[in-house]
């Protein structure tokens, strides 16, 4: 063993600040690494230690990887010692942290619980079993986050064996009838720590009181531990539940192993978690609001046209303009002097017409055809409409009515009318026109 005192380099890149523990297997320190600028930890071989035990718990770090697991940093030798260089968790151990008689929270309980699982599901996975877990093997970060440390005696897949057939190695307070029976550790024998640290968080008590030895721990365990609701009838029904069958005496009547129990602490219920629930009705929240918004501008704008429209209808009944015609049909220019060709009752159409006006190159149509009236300007009136109904003048006769046809002997003839002529006023200095014949 060697001597070491506070301040003391080891390797050229560890300052030594402060011893945490000592113990006949080994002694830790607090140091600082000098080359990356951490605070970590050291261990140290002990008067009663086995160098070949720290070498496997660094191969052990070397191959777990998880965030409840201890990280190993470094190995080296000072003196002919090995030392074990990892992370420094200032929180102590679980069994600093645990009072006599004294249980836990339940919502720290379910925690630690939930992680300790999780961390021997990840090991179990890869073909590591502790074999020595207890609470004084479980560091504490700063928040109190637990990780699992102490891998000089697991027993590794692949690995050699530490210790012959029938060898006991562990706590007995923790350790499983089998394990203390000499036989092979299993996942199952980890599983049963657990159940007894378990059992501990929630009663505040071991689950076999004060018996010592492993004479009176054989004993008491085929007895079984007291039930969980005697001692505290208002633990939590699942944490207690999963205890008392991780401390069953048969190893086949336990979980399998650190999945089992990580499974057997995630709820079972399909329905969805607190945050993603109110995560989803907020969303249904949002798509209601939006689709209520669509519909109200929906609704506006359909009004908003509404109004449009019967404002634009009631400018045009208003004014009384005309309705232009629809864009297909070509409007025909028709000056306002330019008189209607009427035809009598009873005579052929006609083709040649007077007008009086600029001549129109478009197609004579017979009167009895609709015309489209010319847009009147808003500047000049509107000549007043001609129509065939109109009498005709003084001096000529009458045309017979319609219903009857003319006579046989009397010839059928053609006559053209013209239609008086609209009298527009003289402008202001010019002399009047003569009156119509």
């Amino acid at each position: 063993m060697v001597s070491l005192a506070d301040g003391d380099r080891v390797g050229d890149r560890y300052r030594l600040r402060k011893r945490l523990a000592t113990g006949p297997m080994a002694t830790v320190w607090e140091a600082d690494d000098l080359e990356l600028g951490r605070r970590v930890a050291i261990k140290f071989v002990g008067p009663a230690g086995d160098a070949a035990r720290l070498r496997r718990e660094a191969q052990a770090g070397a191959t777990l990887d998880h965030p409840n697991i201890c990280r190993v940093f470094d190995v080296g030798e000072l003196s002919g010692s090995p030392y074990l260089v990892t992370e420094f968790l200032p929180g102590g151990t679980l069994e600093q942290r645990l009072r006599p008689g004294e249980r836990l929270p339940d919502d720290e309980t379910r925690s630690l619980a939930v992680q300790l699982a999780s961390a021997l599901a990840h090991a179990h996975a890869i073909g590591v079993i502790h074999r020595d877990l207890k609470p004084t093997n479980v560091l504490l970060d700063a928040d109190g986050a637990p990780r699992l440390a102490d891998f000089g005696i697991a027993s590794l897949r692949g690995a050699e064996r530490l210790t012959e057939d029938g060898t006991v190695l562990g706590t007995a307070a923790y350790m499983a009838p089998e394990q203390a029976g000499g036989e092979v550790a299993t996942p199952r024998s980890d599983v049963y720590a657990f159940g007894a640290i378990l059992y501990r968080l929630l009663t505040g008590r071991p689950p076999f009181g004060d018996a010592r030895g492993l004479a009176a721990l054989s004993a008491a365990r085929k007895d079984g531990a007291p039930v969980v609701a005697e001692l505290r009838p208002d633990a939590p029904g699942d944490l207690a539940a999963l205890a008392e069958s991780a401390l069953a005496f048969e190893s086949s009547a336990r979980p399998a192993d650190g999945q089992a129990l990580a499974d057997a602490l995630t709820p079972r219920s399909t329905a969805l978690p607190a945050r993603d629930a109110e995560t989803l009705v907020a969303a249904r929240h949002r798509h209601a609001r939006l689709k209520a918004a669509i519909i109200t501008a929906t609704v506006l704008a359909l009004a908003t046209t509404g109004f449009v429209l019967a404002g634009i209808a009631e400018r045009g009944s208003a004014t009384d303009e005309p309705v232009p015609p629809p864009r297909s049909q070509p409007r025909r220019h028709q000056p306002a002097s330019v008189p209607l060709e009427v035809t009598a009752p009873g005579a052929a159409e006609r083709t040649d017409h007077t007008r009086t006006g600029p001549t129109d190159t478009t197609e004579s149509t017979p009167a009895s055809a609709t015309a489209t009236p010319p847009t009147p300007s808003p500047a000049t009136p509107q000549a007043p409409r001609v129509r065939e109904t109109e009498p005709p003048a003084a001096s000529e006769p009458a045309p017979p009515p319609a219903s009857e046809p003319p006579a046989a002997s009397t010839p059928t003839t053609t006559e053209t009318m013209t239609p008086p002529t609209e009298t527009v006023p003289p402008a202001p200095g010019e002399p009047a026109p003569p009156p119509p014949p």
